[in-house]
């Protein structure tokens, strides 16, 4: 399960994985580049980590999601916020 996780191409995102995400696109994009700023209001999930690790804490807290949907989410994000920075 964890080999969807680490390679982000092999699911592909949804139809309603870009709906929901797209919208929210320059705040996500920013906590890319620049993770220690931000509106708190805006991002309640940095309320929520405080100052933890996010690479501890991060990972284990997906919800309900199945490991599809994160894969599906990850492969949208390396699309469109990672790789797109580097254009």
């Amino acid at each position: 399960m964890e080999d969807i996780l680490s390679d982000p191409s092999s699911i592909p995102y949804t139809t309603a994985i870009h709906k929901a995400l797209q919208p929210h696109f320059n705040i996500l994009q920013e906590l890319l580049d620049n993770p220690t700023t931000g509106d708190i209001q805006l991002v309640p999930a940095k309320a929520w980590l405080g100052t933890k690790d996010p690479c501890q804490i991060l990972i284990p807290h997906s919800g309900s999601l199945s490991m599809s949907d994160q894969a599906g989410i990850a492969n949208w994000f390396e699309t469109h916020i990672a790789l797109e920075k580097n254009h």
